[in-house]
């Protein structure tokens, strides 16, 4: 399945300087909110941050899966990543 870049899911929250450290391009991140979402063994929260990019072609040279926004609805995406895009306004993925 289909997930959005991210840090690794650690017990204690990082700051937003270390959060920065892990974001797949450098961008005016903006905090959307968080996520929370129950496994069947734990509880997850998320804070999902968001950037606004003028040149998405810029993307393609990163590491990793890039997709337009006007896609992402297509890809196979679990309800965590799906709850993450429409906190960020990105898509309202059903």
């Amino acid at each position: 399945m289909t997930e959005l870049p991210g840090s690794a899911w650690l017990d204690s929250a990082l700051s937003l300087p270390e959060m920065l450290q892990e974001a797949p391009v450098e961008a005016a991140w903006k905090e959307a909110g968080q996520i929370r979402h129950v496994f069947t063994h734990f509880t997850l929260q998320l804070r999902v941050m968001v950037a606004r990019l003028a040149d998405f072609a810029a993307l393609h040279n990163q590491p990793g899966f890039a997709c337009p926004p006007e896609r992402v609805a297509h890809q196979a995406l679990p309800s965590v990543m799906q709850k993450c895009l429409t906190l960020a306004g990105v898509a309202s993925v059903d």
